[in-house]
This record gives C-alpha cells, structure tokens and sequence, in this order.
C-alpha cells in the first residue's frame, strides 16, 4: 500500500513537472530574439515572430490587436518609417496606392520607429493613407533588429514564412511588385544596408 502511495505521488510529480515544463516551451515560443546573425535573404523568420501580438491603429486611431500569424500566408510588407524620412513616406505613399490592387494576396504594417509616436497618426491622416498603423516600442524595435544591424528604415518583404526581399523603396514601380507578388520574383536589387546581408558580404558574419 505504501509503494502504491510512493508511485501515485511519484506520477503526480512527474506530471506537474511536464505541464510545468510545457508552459515554460509556451512562453519562450512567444518571445522574440534576434538569433545570432540576424535573418538573411532566403531564411526562415523565427517561429517567435509568428506568435507576436502587435497594436495596430487605423486613420481614426481606433486600436486592434493582430497576430501576425494571421499573415503568414500572405505577401506580408513591414515599412519601417518614420516622419522625417522622405524615402519612407515615399514609400508609403505608393503602398497606400497599390495595396488594393492584390486584395487579401498582401498585408503591409506601416512601423514606425526612432520618433515619437504621437506624430504618426495625424502624418499619416494628412496622406490620406489606410495602411495599419503599429507604434514603435520595444517589441517592434525587437522585430527591426531582426533583419538590420542598426537602427534603419526601409521596406522587408516575407513570402512562405522567409525573408523574400528588401528592396530598395525609391525604384519600386507597381510592375516589380506584381512580379513579386504573383509570381515570385524578387526585385533586381536589394537594398543591404545596415542588414545582415551586408555583414555576410563583407565577410564579417
């Protein structure tokens, strides 16, 4: 009887240690750090990434929470921006033109970085541009560092899951990214600075 005991209590221990360990798997799945290196051209974003939950904002300020797991089967286009940067609201302006055209084929997350976040929105209404918002924090700066060794701006493409492109903004015309888009072909050029691309050519990575 008292090996019976022994053996329930044994299981029992066992069993929180599981469910214990399996909560632990959960909350680590759901954090995101840069692996050493960054993400390249042509590898898989981590799976943490999938499983962040981001505030988005559209042009009447009304929050949404979004799971960018929801976008994993789409053309998905991070534009980190700022409002001082010319190329980058540039850059918005033709998304916020050609993102009707492909429908539910592309989700585009205007980021915005490095500034204060209170200018976001009323820059963004005086465009005239429809593109979710999602405000610069540390989560966000997080997902930057993922594909930038320093602090930049600039447009990531992800299609399948990896990072497809990352183009070079001011030369993009709608042609490039109906190629992209419907069959797969990246842009020419890529735009490497400041990302881990650029350390690999360089040899440093």
């Amino acid at each position: 009887m008292i090996i019976v005991r022994y053996l329930a209590l044994l299981l029992l221990f066992n069993l929180q240690i599981v469910i214990l360990l399996a909560q632990v798997d959960k909350e680590q799945s759901l954090v995101l750090r840069v692996p050493k290196g960054g993400v390249l051209l042509g590898q898989e974003l981590p799976s943490a990434f999938w499983n962040q939950t981001l505030t988005s904002y559209n042009e009447r300020g009304v929050p949404k929470k979004i799971v960018l797991n929801d976008f994993k089967e789409k053309f998905l286009v991070l534009d980190f921006w700022a409002t001082y940067c010319s190329p980058c609201v540039a850059s918005l302006d033709k998304w916020n033109k050609w993102q009707y055209e492909f429908g539910d084929k592309v989700q585009v997350l205007a980021i915005h970085l490095y500034d204060y976040n209170h200018k976001a929105l009323p820059f963004a209404n005086k465009r005239d541009w429809s593109i979710p918002l999602v405000y610069g924090n540390a989560q966000d700066t997080t997902i930057n560092q993922l594909f930038y060794y320093d602090r930049s701006y600039g447009q990531i493409w992800i299609k399948d899951g990896k990072l497809f492109a990352i183009p070079i903004s001011w030369e993009l015309g709608i042609e490039d990214i109906r190629r992209a888009v419907l069959k797969g072909i990246p842009p020419p050029k890529q735009n490497t600075f400041l990302t881990y691309d650029e350390l690999r050519s360089q040899s440093i990575l």
